[in-house]
């Protein structure tokens, strides 16, 4: 088995790295910030790329050594519980489903995936010395619900946003970012919201001549549509998302682990500047769940197609 050498001087930096990540820690402790796993990582990040080490790697692995060294301990503010799903899909979805897509050519089926995002959490976890108490507090948080939409081969539509305030911000700020947001009293998806966003999707393949299947979960607030010309709904059953929805298989997750990543950086930005952790503005989600869209790989989306068995 190789064994990594490392040298002396890299040594001495890997300890420059830990020790500024725990000077900086204590300032945020100072200040009354709360700190949490993804933020000591990224800083950790920041300051070996400020020290030119290239072989530096803020991982899982590391952050448990660092804890461990400076007796630095993280206690959970509060933990969800994820659904249990069988993962089988049922005989008659799996015979049928073939048949109905067989119509389609693979670029021109879609999926789309609705998710909720709680963009004003505080972190999930809450980070102290272990020798001082910790105080716990009301966890704050907004939700979004965000619509996404794309082909096996990385076709995406413009990212669907609903929330709560019918102006978040300025308007102005909204219409600047290319992403639709519509409002909605608990920011969930209902038929007539559905509706209003699958129509216009009818109209936009229409202005292409382009017809496509457009695969969506079954659910009261995703009625079936007359009159539609280009796009063809087609609904599975809820509990069986992860098999016939490609949109499950990693592409989704892959969008809320980059706009996660982009978070975390703008959370460090804030303790640093104003010593607390500021309030997101929907327009300001909106442009990083854009980022985040748009940068996941042409890959992400073949292999997710692959692994929920519409393509080869």
């Amino acid at each position: 088995m190789e064994v990594l050498q490392v040298r002396g001087s890299e040594l001495d930096k890997f300890d420059q790295i830990n020790k500024a990540v725990l000077q900086w820690f204590h300032q945020m402790q100072l200040d009354n910030v709360i700190i949490n796993r993804p933020m000591v990582r990224e800083k950790a990040l920041s300051f070996a790329k400020e020290m030119g080490v290239e072989n530096f790697h803020a991982s899982n692995g590391w952050l448990e050594k660092w804890k461990k060294r400076y007796n630095v301990s993280f206690k959970t503010a509060s933990e969800a519980a994820k659904a249990e799903r069988d993962g089988m899909m049922p005989p008659s979805i799996e015979a049928t489903l073939p048949m109905l897509l067989s119509r389609y050519t693979l670029k021109d089926i879609f999926n789309a995936k609705e998710f909720g995002l709680f963009y004003q959490c505080l972190p999930g976890t809450i980070s102290h010395l272990a020798e001082e108490n910790c105080a716990d507090g009301k966890h704050s948080s907004s939700r979004l619900t965000v619509v996404a939409v794309a082909n096996a081969f990385g076709e995406r539509m413009e990212i669907f946003v609903i929330g709560k305030p019918a102006n978040p911000s300025s308007s102005e700020d909204v219409k600047n970012i290319p992403c639709r947001y519509r409002s909605q009293r608990k920011s969930w998806m209902d038929s007539s919201l559905f509706e209003e966003w699958v129509r216009e999707l009818d109209t936009k393949f229409g202005e292409s001549g382009r017809k496509v299947a457009l695969i969506v979960s079954d659910s009261s607030a995703h009625p079936d549509i007359d009159g539609l010309q280009w796009v063809e709904l087609i609904f599975v059953p809820p509990k069986t998302d992860s098999m016939t929805q490609p949109m499950d298989q990693g592409i989704v997750k892959y969008l809320k682990t980059k706009f996660r990543s982009l978070q975390v950086k703008k959370q460090i930005l804030d303790c640093e500047k104003f010593n607390e952790l500021s309030k997101l503005s929907i327009p300001a989600i909106m442009a990083m769940l854009l980022q985040a869209w748009h940068s996941i790989p042409f890959q992400t989306f073949t292999s997710s197609f692959q692994e929920g068995r519409f393509a080869n």
